[in-house]
C-alpha cells in the first residue's frame, strides 16, 4: 500500500471518528443521564425502548418522557414495561427539573439508590409493585416539594425512615404490602397535608399507633391492616374531621374505641375486625351520619349494642359477630333503609327479632344465630323481599315458622337449626325457587314432609334431622336434581325410600338413620355420587345391594336393620360369570392384537403405529400425531411416561401421553381396558391411543383433551386470584376422582402420580385428574393400610414433593400414597406454594413447614395465599381450618393412620357448610 493510501485511510477513520463524536455530543446531558440508565438495564432494554437513542438532541420526544417549554425533563413515566432484573437509576442528577417519576409494575429489583434524595424538584414518586427490597433510605426524607410516595407491594424491609415527618408536602403516603419492621415514627404527626397513609400488610410493623396522627388533620385514609399494630386507638383520631376510612383489622389492637371517634364526621368505613379490642361500642358512633360500613367482629367487644346507631341513616353493612355483646337487638335498626347486611352471629344476645327488622327493605343478609334469643319470628320477616341469607341457628327461638318467609323470593339460605320451633313445616316454603339450603334440624317439628318439597328445584342441602316428622319420604323429592345433601335422621318416617330418589344423580351424602322405614336399598343402589349412607335403627330388609360402594359400607350405617349380604351362591354364580366374561375378553384382545400386527406388516401404516379413536371430532386416524412428538412440546414427565402438547391438522390441541419402552404389550392393552372403564366427571376422557407392537420398544401413545394444569394456575399468570370456593370446589373435585379409583372401581385402581400438574381444570376450573401417572391396579382389599403391594413407580423429577417418604424405605406402595400426595397438593392450592418452593426457610418442604408451624400455635391463617386472608367470614374460615385439618391428617407419616379417601371425601363433604 501506497503512503497517499495509507493516509487517506487514516483521514477516513478520523472523520468517521468525528462524525460520531459529532453526534453523541448533539444529545443533551438529560438525554445522556437517561442512556446510561438504559445502558444499565437488562437486554430487553433496546427492544423496549427503541427511542431512547443518541440521534436526538433531547430526550423530550422518547417514549415515557416529558419535558417542559425549556426543553427541561419533567415527567419519566415508564409503569408496565417489563424490565425485569434490573434497578433503580442513581445517576439522574442532570434530570434537575424532574418533578414524576413513575417506574411502577415493571419487575423493577434491587435497592432504592440514596441518591434519589438529590433530585429536588420531585413532586410525585412511583416504584409500587416491583422487587425492590433494603431499607427505605433516609435520603429520601430531603424531598421537601415531594407530594405522593407510592412504595407498596414490594419486599422492603427495616423501618420506616425516621425523618418521615421532614417530608412537609407529603400527601400520599403508600408503603403497604412489604416487609417493613419496627414502629411508625412519631415524626408523622409533622405531615400536616398528609391524606393517605397505607402500611398494611407489614406483618412485623409493631408498636402504638403514635397520637401524633392527629396532627394530620387532612387525613382522608388510614390503613395499618394485618401488621403487628398493638395497643390502644388514641384518642386523638377524634381531631381528623376529614378521615373517611380507618382499617386496622386483623392486627394486635386492644383496650376500648375510644369515644372521641364520634368526631369523625366524614367517617364511611371502620374496619376493626380480627383484634382484640375489648369495652363496649361508644354511643358517639351514632353521631357518623356518613358510616356506611362498621366491622367490628372478632373482637372481645361486651356490653349492649347502642340504640344510637339507627341514627347511622347511610349504613349498609354491620358485622358485630364474633363478640361478647349481650341485651336485645337494637329497635333503631329499622331505621336503617339502606342496611344490606346484619351480622351479630355467636354474641350472647337475647331478646326477640325485633319486627322493626322488616322495615330494612335493602336487607339481604341477616344472621343472627348462635345467641340467646327467644321468642317467635315475626310474620312480617315476608316483607324482606331483598333478603337471600337468613341465618338464626342455635337460638331460643319458638313458635311455628312463618309462612311469610315464602315471600322473600330471593331467600337461597334459610338455617333455623338448633332452636325451640314447633308446628309443621310450611309448603309455603317451598315456593322459594332459588333456595338451595334449608336447615330445619334438631327442633320440635311435626307432620309430613309437604310434597311441594320437589318445587324447590334449587335445593343442595336439605337437613330435617332430630325433628318429630312423620309420614313418607315424598316421591317429589325427584325432582331435587341439585340436591347433594339430604339429612332426615332420628324422626318417625315409614314406609319405603321412594325410587324416584335415584333420579337425584347429586346425592353425595344421605342420612335416613332413626326412623321406621322398610323395605330393601335398591333405589339408592345407583347413585354413583354417593360417598356416605347411613340407614341404621329402620326396619330395612332383603339383600344388600351387591355393588362396590355397599360391599365397603361400615357395618354401623347398617346396624339395627334385617339386612343380609349377598348369598354364597349367587356370588359364586357372579364369579362363574366374571371368569367367562374375562376367558371371552381376553381371547377376544390376543384376537385384536393378532389383526393389528398384520395390518401393519401389511400396511406399514404410520410407521408401525395403529392408531383407535374413540372421537374423531380431535383428529383422524390418518394424522400423522407421532411426529410431533418433540422435546419442544413435552409438558411433563411422569412415572411412567412423557407427556407432551400436539396441534392436530384439524386445530385441535391435544395432550399426548408416550409410555416407556416395554416388553409386555398385554399390559399395554391392559391398561387400555382399565381407562376405556373408567368414567367420572372429574377424571379425564381417553380420546384414543396408538400402539407399535412390531417395534421393538413396544410402546402407546394415549390421547387426551389439553387443558391448563392446576400448577400453572396457581404459580403462574393467574397466581394468587383463585377465591376460596374455587379452591374447595377443585380439592372436593380432585378427592371424588381418588375415591372413585379407590373404593368404586373394580378392581379398585392407584393412581401412583397424583401432583398439581396431573391436575387439570376445565371450563369454570372444573377439576380433571389425568391418567398420565399410569393408574396402578391394587389389592381388592384398598381400605385396608396394608394391601397387598403394587410394584412401585419409578418416579420423575417433576413428581419431587408429592412422593409419600414411605416409599424411600419400602418397595411397597398400596392407596394411601395417593392419600399423603393428595394432602400435599391440598396444601399447594391453600397456601400457594410448591412443596419444594425455594423461599420456604433452609429448603424444607412444604409439609414439614406448615406441620412446624401449627406445632407452634401460631395463626394458621398465617401459612394461607394471601387471597384467601383478610375480610373472611366466620363460616369460610371454618371451612378453611376444617380443609387445612384434612391435609394434616393425609400427610401422616405413618400411612396406615391416614384416612382413605372415601372418609376423607365424607369429612370435606360434611364440613362444608354453605353447598
Amino acid at each position: 500500500m501506497s503512503a497517499h493510501s495509507k493516509n487517506m485511510s487514516l483521514f477516513l477513520l478520523l472523520i468517521k471518528f468525528l462524525f460520531f463524536s459529532c453526534c453523541n455530543s448533539l444529545l443533551d446531558e438529560q438525554g445522556q443521564a437517561l442512556l446510561a440508565w438504559k445502558k444499565s438495564l437488562n437486554t430487553n432494554s433496546n427492544a423496549l425502548l427503541p427511542s431512547w437513542n443518541v440521534s436526538n438532541q433531547t430526550p423530550c420526544n422518547w417514549f415515557g418522557v416529558k419535558c417542559n417549554l425549556q426543553g427541561e425533563v419533567e415527567e419519566i413515566n415508564l409503569k408496565s414495561l417489563n424490565l425485569q432484573g434490573s434497578s433503580l437509576p442513581s445517576n439522574f442528577q442532570p434530570l434537575k427539573s424532574l418533578k414524576v417519576l413513575v417506574l411502577s409494575s415493571m419487575n423493577l429489583t434491587g435497592r432504592i439508590p440514596k441518591e434519589f434524595g438529590e433530585y429536588q424538584e420531585l413532586v410525585f414518586i412511583d416504584l409500587s409493585e416491583n422487587s425492590l427490597f433494603g431499607e427505605i433510605p433516609e435520603e429520601v426524607c430531603r424531598l421537601s416539594k415531594l407530594q405522593s410516595l407510592a412504595l407498596h407491594a414490594n419486599s422492603l424491609e427495616e423501618n420506616i425512615p425516621f425523618h418521615i415527618g421532614n417530608l412537609s408536602s407529603l400527601v400520599n403516603l403508600t408503603l403497604f404490602d412489604n416487609k417493613l419492621c419496627g414502629e411508625i415514627p412519631k415524626s408523622i404527626g409533622l405531615l400536616s397535608k398528609l391524606q393517605v397513609f397505607r402500611a398494611g400488610g407489614n406483618k412485623n410493623l409493631n408498636g402504638e399507633i403514635p397520637s401524633e396522627i392527629g396532627n394530620c388533620s387532612d387525613l382522608v385514609v388510614l390503613g395499618l391492616a394485618e401488621t403487628s399494630i398493638s395497643g390502644s386507638i388514641p384518642s386523638s383520631i377524634g381531631m381528623l374531621k376529614k378521615l373517611q376510612t380507618i382499617a386496622i383489622y386483623t392486627t394486635k389492637l386492644s383496650g376500648s374505641i375510644p369515644e372521641e371517634i364520634g368526631n369523625c364526621s366524614e367517617l364511611q368505613n371502620l374496619y376493626l375486625y380480627e383484634n382484640s379490642i375489648s369495652g363496649s361500642i361508644p354511643r358517639q358512633i351514632g353521631e357518623l351520619g356518613k358510616l356506611q360500613s362498621l366491622l367490628l367482629w372478632k373482637n372481645n367487644i361486651v356490653g349492649m349494642i347502642p340504640e344510637e346507631l339507627g341514627r347511622c341513616k347511610d349504613l349498609s353493612v354491620i358485622d358485630l359477630s364474633e363478640n361478647l355483646l349481650t341485651g336485645s337487638i337494637p329497635i333503631s335498626f329499622g331505621k336503617l333503609s339502606n342496611l344490606q347486611a346484619l351480622q351479630l352471629s355467636a354474641n350472647r344476645l337475647s331478646g326477640i327479632i325485633p319486627p322493626e327488622i322488616s322495615s330494612c327493605a335493602s336487607l339481604t343478609q341477616l344472621e343472627v344465630d348462635n345467641n340467646t334469643l327467644s321468642g317467635e319470628i315475626p310474620s312480617v320477616i315476608g316483607k324482606l323481599r331483598s333478603l337471600t341469607l337468613f341465618f338464626a341457628w342455635k337460638n331460643k327461638l319458638t313458635g311455628k315458622i312463618p309462612n311469610s318467609l315464602s315471600q322473600c323470593e330471593n331467600l337461597q339460605a334459610l338455617d333455623l337449626s338448633y332452636n325451640n320451633l314447633t308446628g309443621t313445616i310450611p309448603k309455603q316454603l317451598f315456593l322459594l325457587k332459588n333456595l338451595t339450603q334449608l336447615m330445619l334440624l334438631s327442633n320440635d317439628l311435626e307432620g309430613f314432609i309437604p310434597p311441594d318439597i320437589g318445587n324447590c328445584t334449587s335445593l343442595r342441602r336439605l337437613r330435617l334431622n332430630q325433628n318429630r316428622l312423620v309420614g313418607i319420604i315424598p316421591f317429589e323429592i325427584a325432582n331435587l336434581k341439585s340436591l347433594k345433601f339430604l339429612d332426615l335422621n332420628n324422626n318417625h318416617l315409614v314406609g319405603e325410600i321412594p325410587s324416584t330418589i335415584s333420579r337425584c344423580r347429586n346425592l353425595e351424602f344421605i342420612d335416613l338413620s332413626h326412623n321406621k322405614l322398610l323395605g330393601n336399598l335398591d333405589a339408592v343402589s345407583n347413585l354413583q355420587s354417593l360417598v356416605s349412607l347411613n340407614v341404621s335403627f329402620n326396619e330395612f330388609s332383603g339383600e344388600l345391594p351387591n355393588t362396590p360402594f355397599f360391599r365397603k359400607l361400615p357395618l354401623s350405617d347398617l346396624t339395627g336393620n334385617n339386612i343380609s349380604k349377598v348369598k354364597d351362591d349367587t356370588r359364586l354364580a357372579m364369579k362363574i360369570i366374571l371368569f367367562i366374561l374375562l376367558s371371552t375378553s381376553a381371547v377376544l384382545t390376543l384376537f385384536l392384537i393378532h389383526v393389528a400386527v398384520r395390518a401393519c406388516i401389511a400396511n406399514d401404516v404410520n410407521n408401525g403405529w395403529l392408531m383407535t379413536l374413540y372421537d374423531d371430532h380431535y383428529c383422524s386416524a390418518d394424522d400423522d400425531i407421532v411426529k410431533n412428538l418433540k422435546p419442544s412440546n413435552v409438558i411433563d414427565t411422569g412415572s411412567c411416561g412423557v407427556s407432551y402438547k400436539v396441534k392436530t391438522p384439524k386445530g385441535q390441541i391435544l395432550a399426548v401421553k408416550k409410555t416407556l419402552p416395554s416388553t409386555d404389550s398385554e399390559a399395554l392393552i391392559s391398561e387400555i381396558d382399565m381407562l376405556c372403564s373408567i368414567k367420572h366427571k372429574n377424571i379425564t376422557r381417553l380420546l384414543g391411543w396408538g400402539s407399535n407392537f412390531l417395534s421393538t420398544k413396544n410402546m402407546m401413545v394415549q390421547f387426551y383433551e389439553y387443558l391448563p394444569s392446576l400448577s400453572s394456575v396457581l404459580h403462574g399468570s393467574e397466581k394468587g386470584k383463585l377465591d376460596w370456593d374455587t379452591r374447595y370446589e377443585i380439592i372436593l373435585g380432585l378427592a371424588q376422582a381418588l375415591s372413585y379409583l379407590h373404593h368404586d372401581c373394580v378392581p379398585s385402581m392407584l393412581h401412583a402420580d397424583v401432583k398439581a400438574t396431573n391436575v387439570l381444570l376445565g371450563p369454570g376450573y372444573h377439576p380433571y385428574l389425568t391418567c398420565f401417572g399410569l393408574v396402578k391396579i391394587a389389592s381388592e382389599k384398598v381400605d385396608d393400610a396394608k394391601s397387598n403391594p403394587v410394584q412401585r413407580p419409578a418416579h420423575t423429577g417433576s413428581s419431587r414433593g408429592y412422593i409419600d417418604p414411605e416409599l424411600n424405605s419400602t418397595q411397597k406402595i398400596n392407596e394411601k400414597i395417593d392419600v399423603y400426595s393428595f394432602g400435599v397438593v391440598i396444601l399447594e392450592i391453600l397456601t400457594g406454594r410448591h412443596p419444594l418452593d425455594p423461599t420456604l426457610p433452609e429448603g424444607i418442604h412444604l409439609v414439614q413447614w406448615a406441620k412446624n408451624h401449627l406445632a407452634s400455635k401460631k395463626d394458621p391463617f398465617e401459612i394461607l395465599d394471601s387471597k384467601l386472608r383478610g375480610r373472611t367470614k366466620p363460616t369460610t374460615m371454618h371451612e378453611i381450618l376444617q380443609t387445612l385439618a384434612v391435609s394434616i391428617l393425609c400427610v401422616n407419616t405413618k400411612a396406615h393412620e391416614r384416612p382413605t379417601m372415601k372418609d376423607t371425601l365424607a369429612m370435606l363433604n360434611q364440613f362444608r357448610y354453605f353447598v
